[in-house]
């Protein structure tokens, strides 16, 4: 089985984390799972040019979250869509 991503485990971590989390928390979590902590801030970067979480400096610090990809995922909760149905035709006789 391989080896699940740094990536993946950093987005896992912001979806469940309330708010803004500090860079330095994505390093301990990077040396939580056996990597350097600099890589923990580089993947960051790439997720943030990829587009599925948002970056704000703020007093010379960096601040990451988890960026909702969809309107299901904004609401917090499953949400089905459902395509209209079509209007049957009415038969002249």
């Amino acid at each position: 089985m391989p080896k699940e991503s740094l990536k993946s485990k950093i987005v896992y971590y912001l979806k469940d984390y309330p708010g803004w989390c500090h860079s330095g928390t994505l390093e301990l979590v990077a040396q939580g799972n056996g990597y350097k902590g600099e890589n923990g801030g580089r993947r960051a970067r790439e997720l943030v040019n990829e587009g599925v979480i948002e970056r704000k400096i703020e007093k010379g610090s960096v601040w990451y979250r988890y960026k909702p990809q969809n309107i299901a995922e904004i609401a917090g909760k499953k949400v089905e869509i459902f395509a209209p149905k079509k209007k049957e035709e009415s038969k002249l006789l």
